[in-house]
Order: C-alpha cells, then sequence, then structure tokens
C-alpha cells in the first residue's frame, strides 16, 4: 500500500468546501453529470456516470471527509481512501 499526501489551497471557506464536495446539486454543478452522493456515512456514491463510485465513510461537517473510490476500469477489489481535512 502506498500513501501519498497533498496539501492543496483553496480560496473558499470549509463550509463551502464540505457541500462543494458532498451536496448532490452542487456536485452536479462542477460534474456537469448526474452526482449521487450523501453526508451520510456508510453511502455509497456515483460520480461521472458511474466513473467514480465510493463510500462516504466518515464525515465532520466543515472539519473531514473519509471516502473510499474506486475508477471504473481499476481492476476488481483495487480502491482508493481519501482522507480531506479541511481547514
Amino acid at each position: 500500500m502506498k500513501t501519498v499526501k497533498m496539501t492543496i489551497e483553496l480560496l473558499a471557506s470549509a463550509h463551502d468546501i464540505f457541500e462543494g464536495l458532498l451536496d448532490p446539486q452542487r456536485v452536479q454543478m462542477w460534474t456537469r453529470t448526474k452526482a449521487q452522493i450523501s453526508k451520510q456515512p456508510g453511502s455509497p456514491f456515483n460520480l461521472f456516470e458511474g466513473t467514480i463510485t465510493g463510500e462516504i465513510i466518515n464525515t465532520v461537517p466543515d472539519k473531514k471527509i473519509e471516502q473510499k473510490w474506486r475508477l471504473k476500469d481499476w481492476p476488481q477489489g483495487i480502491s482508493t481512501f481519501f482522507l480531506h481535512n479541511l481547514p
């Protein structure tokens, strides 16, 4: 298993980032496709018409998002874990 750590600075509030990544209507604005996503831990998500699928592992509003996801063309059983710590 490999660990990759990235730090990105966005010119937006933690609240706007949290909502932009988990609110279905906002996600549809930046993906330009139908998005199935929820803030509820344990819920599945589907982005870019099934190109990205996964599960919301945990959320702390305006603080943290944990996701497990995979690309459609990855071999079965391969997925990645994202931890978004918001400022």
